[in-house]
C-alpha cells in the first residue's frame, strides 16, 4: 500500500452572514480498524447539499460537506472483510454530520465498509457510479423497497403491482422509475413533455405532462383503481394531493420528500393517503434489527452491482475544473438550472 499523505483538500463551510465556500487543506478523516479510506474520484451534487449550508445553516464553520462519492480504496482497517486496497468503492454521507472533517467534497473519505458498495469499472465511469450509489438513488430504494415494501429487482413482482411516481424526472424520480421497472412493477410517472422520451427509455408504462389537469384521473382509469403505492419526488405546491388523486378508493400510501402534514378535511390528501416521509440518512444509523433501513440498505447494497449496468440511467453533466469549481456548480444547482440530469465533478 502506498503511503497516505497527512493532508488533503477539501471544501468546507465558512461561518459568516453570508455563509460562504471555500477550498482548504486539513488533514486526513481519521483511520479506524473497522472503516474504509476512500480516494475520491468522483462526486455528484444534490439539493440536500446546499440545503444544508444556506437553507438549514445545520454545518458548524469549518465543516466538510457533500453526500455522493466514488473511487478506489487507499485504506482497509484491520477489522475490515471483503475490501481491498485499490477496490473501485461508492456510497453516500451526511457529509460534516456528526464528523466535520467528513463529507463527499475532499480528496479522502471515510464509510463504513458495508455502506459502499462495489464499483464494476467495466461498466461504470466513478461519475456514473456516484450518482448511483449516492443521495438520489438510495432515496428511490428507500422509498420503494424500504417505506412501501414494494418487489425489488431480486425478488421482482409476480402479479400486476401498480406504482405511481409523482415528478419522475427529477434525479430521484429518473432512478426510482429504472429500479421499479427491474423489479416488474406497473410504472405511471409524470414529467414535462421534453422528458417524455427519457422517461419512455425507462420502460414506464405511463407517462403524463404534470400539468395536466386530468392527469390523476387518467392514471386512476390505466390502473383501473387498483393503485395504492405512490412515490411523490417533490412534495411541494398540491404534488402529494395530486398523487393521491390518482388511488382508488381503497386510498394507499404516498412517499413524501419533504414533510406534507395530512389534513382534517375531506380532501382527497385527507381520505386517501397516508403520507410518509423519507429520511434517508436513516439509513446510515447502523443497527442489528434485520428489518432497520441500515439493514435494508446494506441488502441493497449487496445486491447493486449486479444492476449496475441496467441502472445506468441517469444522464451526467460534467462539470468542469476540480473542487474548485464545487461553489460554482452548487449555485447552479440552487438556481433550478438542472434538469433530468445529475451534475458531477472529477477530482
Amino acid at each position: 500500500m502506498s503511503a497516505l499523505p497527512q493532508n488533503h483538500r477539501a471544501v468546507i463551510v465558512k461561518e459568516g452572514d453570508p455563509r460562504t465556500l471555500a477550498v482548504e487543506e486539513r488533514a486526513l478523516p481519521a483511520l479506524r480498524d473497522d472503516e474504509i479510506l476512500v480516494k475520491v474520484k468522483a462526486v455528484t451534487l444534490n439539493p440536500t447539499d446546499y440545503k444544508h449550508v444556506w437553507n438549514y445553516a445545520q454545518l458548524k464553520g469549518g465543516s466538510s460537506f457533500g453526500c455522493d462519492f466514488a473511487g478506489d480504496v487507499a485504506y482497509v482497517g484491520k477489522d475490515v472483510k471483503g475490501w481491498s486496497v485499490g477496490d473501485g468503492a461508492a456510497g453516500f454521507l451526511r457529509g460534516g454530520i456528526p464528523d466535520e472533517t467528513n463529507g463527499s467534497f475532499q480528496e479522502y473519505v471515510r464509510t463504513r465498509p458495508e455502506l459502499a458498495w462495489h464499483i464494476p469499472k467495466d461498466v461504470l465511469t466513478y461519475e456514473d457510479a456516484a450518482a448511483m450509489g449516492g443521495i438520489a438513488l438510495s432515496t428511490a430504494v428507500t422509498a420503494l423497497f424500504i417505506r412501501l415494501g414494494l418487489p425489488t429487482p431480486w425478488n421482482p413482482a409476480k402479479e400486476d403491482t401498480y406504482v405511481l411516481i409523482w415528478a419522475g424526472s427529477t434525479s430521484v424520480g429518473i432512478f426510482a422509475n429504472r429500479f421499479a421497472k427491474l423489479a416488474g412493477l406497473k410504472v405511471a410517472t409524470t414529467a414535462s413533455p421534453k422528458n417524455h422520451p427519457l422517461m419512455k427509455q425507462l420502460g414506464v408504462d405511463l407517462v403524463l405532462d404534470y400539468k395536466d389537469p386530468e392527469a390523476p384521473a387518467k392514471i386512476k382509469e390505466w390502473s383501473k383503481g387498483q393503485l395504492t403505492h405512490a412515490f411523490d419526488t417533490i412534495s411541494e405546491r398540491g404534488s402529494t394531493k395530486l398523487a393521491a388523486e390518482a388511488f382508488g378508493d381503497k386510498g394507499g400510501t404516498v412517499i413524501t420528500l419533504l414533510p406534507v402534514q395530512k389534513p382534517e378535511d375531506g380532501s382527497a390528501l385527507a381520505t386517501r393517503v397516508d403520507p410518509l416521509r423519507i429520511y434517508v440518512y436513516g439509513g446510515l444509523d447502523v443497527s442489528d434489527d434485520p428489518q432497520s433501513d441500515y439493514a435494508k440498505l446494506v441488502e441493497w447494497y449487496s445486491e447493486l452491482p449486479k444492476y449496475a449496468k441496467d441502472m445506468k440511467v441517469m444522464p451526467i453533466k460534467r462539470w468542469p475544473g476540480g473542487l474548485d469549481a464545487l461553489p460554482e456548480a452548487l449555485e447552479y444547482l440552487k438556481a433550478g438550472k438542472a434538469s433530468a440530469e445529475k451534475i458531477a465533478i472529477t477530482l
